[in-house]
């Protein structure tokens, strides 16, 4: 008995020994029952579900050895039309031939990127970058692909890329700068223009590339860029060289997705050679205004040449001091007033074109009103109808003077018979729906400068036509037709408009509207040009109506 219960003792160990164990055992296979869920998982999660195509490859064949669902539901093929195939059979025809040195790549690296063309079940050609990495898998030396499409990256580059090369073949320099300034596109044209390559525009400044540009009127055209998105206008530049550019200049600025500013767009257009015969042009329309002078001036200077011949020859004879004096007086003042003339003819004949400032139109109308007041017929009454408190204008002297003279010899030729003429300048505030001269003007402030006369007028037939070139209804030889061509052009170039009125028999009005600048009226007051003393008014206040006759004159000295 006791030998058997020695027995049991030793078999009960035994067994709960192997209990034991069993337990450990399937503790053990019920935590690899659940690495292998999970790592089922991570493979679902990581490679059937992996949102890029991702597939197998047995490197010796180049057979599909797996493919996930993305590779399927992109390409078109099943699993089983997967498992059936090779890379040779998605390979686009024109990449076989570097799928043999891909694929000793392959063999020789543990990883690869490389580029190429692949061919959906449907035929469509579509262009992918592929990574690849040695696994095992199945008992196979495999390679693991991952596929990323870039076809629509691809067609991006190459629209980015064409669409530089046709920004490189313009003429016009076209540049990209960020909001600071600094030059992020430089196309051929603008190396051709300013001298600058696109290495060394690109990165630096407009401040550095363009370092001779007008800093105050810069900030005047960025802050108009900013509040309108666009600004157009002249630019005085230099190339690298040193030569100065003139540039008809569009800015556009360019915002991101949600709608801020990103940077600044400048296609600039060389006009430098246009503004010299423009310049030419303009000269010489100047010079045909003052010949239509000519022959009043010529009659002004004799008058004053008589009073200084005659006061020459007293001083030979023996006079008083008080006598002596006068002669001298008569002389001075006659020499004072030839010296006035001669002035004018060589300020607007030598007048120089191009600057643009503030300029007060009121005492351009005073200028214009002594110059005809000198010059044409007697039987012309010539009327300044302007209060001082009318705006100044930004634009070129010289070419609105040369307006003002054109309009004026036009209105001096329609009223042979004689006649009034009428210069008026006022201010305009213009709203959205203010109706301008006919046509359609930007809401602001403008001045209006006008030139009225009694003549005999346009008629209808011929009103459409007046402002075309070379368009004239003056006998050969008295006229070039080009006179109200160029106001036109001159108006334009300062943002104006031009407008006629007239009826047969009972005169002409020019109407020349001008964008105006009443800030720089309160800031800064421009001096009047005119010297000599205005009218009274049918309102009895001196200085609201200016009136100056030829007589009033011709009677000084």
């Amino acid at each position: 008995m006791d030998h058997l219960e020695k027995l049991v003792q030793e078999r009960t160990k035994v067994l709960q020994e192997t209990n034991t164990n069993l337990e450990s055992e399937i503790a053990e296979r019920k935590r690899a029952a659940e690495a292998l869920r999970e790592s089922e998982e991570r493979y679902q999660l990581l490679f059937r579900r992996n949102p890029l195509p991702m597939l197998v490859i047995d490197m010796a064949t180049l057979a599909y050895l797996a493919v996930n669902e993305t590779a399927v539901r992109e390409y078109g093929y099943s699993v089983e039309e997967f498992l059936s195939m090779t890379v040779k059979d998605i390979r686009s025809p024109e990449e076989l031939s570097a799928l043999s040195q891909q694929t000793a790549e392959m063999r020789a690296s543990e990883s690869n990127f490389f580029a190429t063309r692949h061919r959906k079940k449907d035929g469509s050609i579509i262009d992918v970058e592929v990574i690849c990495r040695t696994i095992a898998f199945a008992g196979y030396e495999a390679k693991l692909v991952l596929v990323n499409d870039v076809t629509q990256r691809k067609l991006a580059e190459d629209r980015i890329h064409e669409q530089a090369m046709l920004l490189d073949l313009a003429h016009d320099a076209i540049f990209v700068r960020d909001l600071e300034g600094n030059i992020q596109f430089w196309n051929k044209g603008a190396e051709s223009l300013y001298g600058w390559t696109t290495s060394e525009a690109v990165g630096n400044t407009v401040a550095k590339i363009f370092s001779r540009i007008d800093g105050v009127s810069y900030e005047v055209e960025e802050k108009a860029l900013m509040e309108k998105g666009e600004w157009s206008g002249e630019l005085h530049g230099h190339t690298k060289g040193g030569q100065e550019v003139i540039a008809d200049s569009r800015w556009t600025l360019l915002r991101n997705e949600s709608g801020a500013p990103r940077s600044v767009l400048v296609i600039n257009t060389d006009i430098t050679e246009k503004k010299k015969l423009e310049s030419q042009f303009l000269r010489s329309q100047r010079m045909e205004g003052i010949g239509t002078l000519a022959t009043g001036m010529a009659h002004d200077l004799n008058n004053i040449l008589a009073p200084i011949l005659m006061s020459a020859g007293t001083l030979r004879w023996e006079l008083s001091a008080e006598d002596r004096e006068l002669a001298i007086t008569r002389i001075e003042m006659s020499v004072k007033r030839g010296a006035e003339i001669i002035q004018q003819v060589l300020t607007f004949g030598r007048g120089v074109t191009g600057e643009r400032v503030a300029v007060n139109p009121v005492a351009l109308m005073q200028e214009m009103t002594q110059i005809i007041g000198q010059t044409f017929p007697k039987d012309i009454s010539i009327v300044l109808d302007a209060r001082e408190d009318v705006w100044p204008i930004t634009g070129d002297k010289t070419q609105i003077h040369q307006v003002l003279l054109n309009l004026c010899i036009n209105a001096r030729d329609a009223m042979l018979k004689g006649g009034k003429m009428t210069l008026t300048a006022q201010n305009i505030v213009v709203d959205e729906h203010y109706p301008v001269l006919h046509a359609p003007a930007r809401p602001g402030s403008y001045v209006l400068l006008a030139v009225t006369d009694t003549g005999c007028g346009i008629p209808k037939a011929n009103l459409e036509r007046i402002f075309d070139p070379f368009f004239t209804t003056k006998e050969f030889g008295k006229g070039t037709g080009l006179g109200l061509s160029t106001v036109l052009g001159i108006v334009k170039s300062h943002q104006g408009l031009v407008a006629v009125d007239s009826e047969l028999n009972q005169g002409t009005t020019f109407k020349v509207l001008l964008p105006a600048k009443p800030e720089a009226a309160k800031n800064n007051a421009l001096p009047l040009a005119f010297n000599g003393k205005p009218h009274m008014n049918s309102h009895g206040a001196a200085g609201d109506t200016m009136e100056m006759r030829r007589r009033d004159v011709t009677k000084q000295g």
